[in-house]
Parts: structure tokens; sequence; C-alpha cells
């Protein structure tokens, strides 16, 4: 009787809602196989519009609204304005929303509003406060208005009175910061969140990571994040990952927990094809609908011309680092060699690839790892370690 009482004052689960960020400067055809693939998935978008940068000056970025349009899920399009800037000029940030919003709505864009994605210090929320009733002055009455939110702005007395300027808030509880910290801890997560759900006088959503980033670290011990492209820099190297099992876990605990303010995650970013930090969109949907996240990794040998592949295929529901050792025996192969992110030697086990760099084999996704010309390649054993 006592495990019925118990069960029955078990908080139920609250449903919440699920957008993605879409973070790339230039559109490829990627995306519209992208928002093809998250239809039942993802409830909308916050998209990079364009990015205000003390060196670069503005850049707008290429996004194809003819695919949004075509996809009329509801889009905030969002403004980066980089923390250094050494001011904020509000009649030219006025004058940069509005032209993307004419331009996104005339193309047909279901635009619901727009996102300013401002990382300042905590001492000039003043300055953004006086940004912030310019353009909520500017906007269409249909149109919202939201900004990111800093865990570090919660000590700032004034953070109430800035986000009462806006309709909703999106808090960032992940970063890149440093090897040890990682981009994300549960712990300061649910504790960020309990928290600002407390202060908050408008509804919220959390940012959640999918993605992975690189540290290098250069001949000079400066710092920078590698994320979907490689830096041209000499240096060591740190990956950074997110493990979706622990992602899922939290996911469950934020649902179960309750919240006055909470809304739904959005997460960062978009899964893409060719994006090889970030998860699959598989991983994603595994991760949001609390299915089984299993790797399922499988070894094949596959007839190449007068040569034989050795392909690596991921049949899972999870994405997986590559095997870090591949065996075939008994090696009755006449000539064989690797391919890049593997080295073979020969042992008494027969042939023996090893993985030379780090690399993620995404579900569903497949990689030939090397070729071998065997006499009798039906008789060899695959075997894959871990």
């Amino acid at each position: 009787m006592l495990s019925i009482i118990v069960a029955a004052c078990q908080p139920e689960p609250v449903a919440l809602s699920q957008q993605a960020y879409i973070w790339q400067r230039s559109w490829s055809p990627e995306h519209a196989l992208a928002l093809g693939e998250s239809r039942n998935l993802l409830s909308g978008f916050r998209i990079l519009a364009a990015q205000m940068h003390p060196r670069e000056g503005l850049v707008e970025a290429r996004v194809d609204l003819d695919v949004l349009a075509h996809d009329r899920r509801p889009v905030i399009a969002v403004l980066r304005i980089d923390g250094e800037l050494p001011g904020l000029d509000a009649v030219s940030i006025a004058a940069v929303l509005s032209r993307i919003i004419e331009a996104w709505r005339t193309a047909g864009v279901n635009l619901a509003g727009v996102e300013i994605d401002y990382d300042c210090a905590t001492s000039r929320l003043s300055n953004y406060a006086q940004l912030l009733q310019v353009l909520r002055g500017k906007l269409a009455n249909d149109l919202g208005l939201s900004i990111t939110v800093l865990p570090t702005w919660m000590q700032a007395s004034s953070l109430p009175g800035l986000l009462r300027l806006v309709d909703h808030a999106v808090l960032q509880v992940h970063s890149v910061s440093s090897p040890e910290h990682g981009l994300f801890n549960a712990t300061n997560a649910r504790r960020w969140i309990a928290k600002f759900d407390a202060l908050s006088p408008v509804p919220f959503w959390v940012a959640l990571p999918s993605y992975g980033s690189g540290l290098v670290r250069d001949r000079q011990g400066n710092l920078q994040v590698e994320s979907e492209q490689a830096l041209p820099i000499a240096g060591s190297r740190t990956e950074l990952s997110i493990d979706p099992k622990g992602m899922a876990d939290f996911l469950r605990s934020l649902s179960s927990e309750k919240s006055k303010q909470l809304l739904g995650i959005v997460w960062f970013r978009l899964p893409l094809g060719s994006d090889h930090r970030g998860w699959s969109m598989s991983t994603l949907r595994a991760v949001i609908g609390g299915n089984a996240l299993t790797s399922q990794i499988k070894l094949q040998l596959r007839r190449s011309g007068s040569a034989d592949d050795l392909v690596v295929s991921n049949a899972g529901s999870l994405d997986a680092a590559m095997p870090e050792q591949v065996t075939v025996q008994p090696a009755t192969c006449e000539a064989a060699d690797a391919l890049a992110g593997y080295s073979l030697r020969r042992d008494s086990a027969g042939l023996v690839f090893q993985r030379t760099e780090n690399a993620t084999l995404r579900v569903g996704g497949e990689r030939v790892i090397a070729w071998l010309r065997c006499r009798h390649p039906d008789t060899e054993t695959l075997h894959a370690e871990p």
C-alpha cells in the first residue's frame, strides 16, 4: 500500500515544447533536408539573421527564406551582438532589424518575433535596457521580443527590470570556457534554472547543447573555440562533447520538476549532415522522445573493384566514437592499407587497424577505414574494440 501512495504522489512529467537554433551564416541544401527531418520533432526555430562584430562590422546571414516560407513553422530572427562592441547604437540596430523583418515577411516566412543575443558584462545591463526600450517601441504588436540570458546576470538586481521589457527569455546553461569545465554541467544548470524561475517576471526557455566543440591552444597559450570548421591554427586540441544519455536524464528530470515559467527547450543547434561535432537528428529525436540510446557498430568487407573496402557503420540510435581498433583475422590478405584516421600494423592477431584521431560515427552513417585484397575474404573475422 505504501508503494502505491508514493507512486501516486510523483509529479506528472510536463510536456516541454522543443525548438532549435539554426546558427550558420550561409545556408545550404542540407538545411531544407534537416527541416524536413525535424517536422514532427521541433515546433519552431530561432535563426541567426545577422551579427554585429567590432572587427567584422555587420554581417547578415544568407538564410534561404524560400525554404523557411515553405516550412511554415514559426521562427524568430536572432541578432547576435558581440559583447566586445564599445557601445550600442539603438538607431542602427533598429534599422537592421527593420530591414530583416521586412525581407522575411515579404518572402512569406512565418516570423513570430526577434531575439537579441548580447553576451555583455553584467555592468552593462542598464545600457542594454535602454536598447530594448527603443526596440520595444518600434516592433509591430504581432512580433515578440526576446533575449538570451547569461547565468551570471542573475546576481544583478536590475535583471528583473530588464526582463520586463521583453516577452520571454532564453536562459543559456551551456558555454565553452575551459577544458576543465566542459560544455555543460547538469548540477549547475538545474540550480540556474530554479533560480531564474523564481526571479523572472516573464516566461522563459532553456538553451541546451546538442553539439561538441574543440578548444585549440595556440603557441602563445591562447584558447580559441573550434566549431563546425577547423581553425587554421597550429596547437594542441581538446575535444569537448555532450553525452546524449546524460542529457536525456537531465531532460527527464527537468520535465518532472515543477516550474512556474519554463516553456520549453531550445537546442543548440539544428543537426546537419556536415556538422561533424553536432548530434545526428536520430540521436536528438531519441533524447527528446526518451527512447533507448544505443550505438550498434557493424563491420563488413564490401567489394570495390579488385579489392574489398573495410566499412564501419552505425545502425543504432546513438552517435558513437569510431572503434579504437579493428582486427581482421586470420588475415589471408595479399595487400592492405589503412585510410585517413587509421594506421595499419600486422601482428599474430592478424591485420590491426588502429585509430589515429578522434571521430564520431553518426546514426545511419558509415565510413571506409581501409582496403584489403584477400584470397578468401568470406572467411575473414572482423572484430572492433571497444
